[in-house]
């Protein structure tokens, strides 16, 4: 027959969730658990660790609490030492997925802008021309091949230095006539 916790075997879940680390939902699943007799007060601690295993969403995701590291590590440009303690604190696999989320393609990206993942775009609104950042709406050679951009290209070639102007291209990874540079 099933029973309910008494007041004192309720504290002693909630103490054991708490030391255990485990979600505030957890406490419904550890009382049902009591009423059926997985466990009694005295070897609750055992089947809360049984239990990371088996029922890892009763537990917080690891990276969850290192939030302000992930902003710091790849917000912007990011910076490299946060991506270092990040990778500390989370382990590399669980960084380089923080850092997808951001919009980067992996953890050592630092070409790309990344941005927080509550400002992502959905991806299929990928068209608007102006939320490129500042710096890329500037360069024509890191916009989509078409007649505005080439007119613009010529306009910065005609009008700057070759150098100004083969800078720009070779940091969009392009030659000056827009095609790709030639991989090594």
């Amino acid at each position: 027959m099933a029973h309910l916790p008494t007041k004192h075997e309720l504290a002693e879940i909630k103490r054991s969730l708490k030391d255990a680390g485990a979600r505030p939902e957890a406490e419904a699943a550890a009382v049902k658990a009591f009423a059926d007799g997985s466990f009694t007060v005295d070897t609750i601690d055992s089947w809360w660790a049984v239990q990371r295993v088996d029922q890892p969403s009763l537990w917080p995701h690891p990276a969850a609490e290192h939030a302000a590291l992930m902003s710091e590590a790849f917000e912007g440009r990011g910076r490299v030492d946060a991506r270092g303690r990040l990778v500390k604190a989370i382990g590399e696999a669980e960084a380089e997925r923080a850092a997808k989320l951001f919009g980067l393609t992996g953890l050592h990206d630092y070409k790309t802008v990344g941005r927080t993942p509550l400002d992502a775009e959905p991806e299929g609104d990928k068209s608007k021309p102006d939320d490129r950042p500042k710096r890329d709406r500037s360069n024509p050679w890191t916009w989509p091949d078409g007649p505005e951009a080439q007119a613009e290209r010529l306009r910065i070639i005609r009008n700057t230095p070759t150098k100004f102007s083969a800078g720009l291209a070779r940091a969009a990874g392009k030659r000056l006539d827009g095609r790709p540079l030639a991989e090594k």
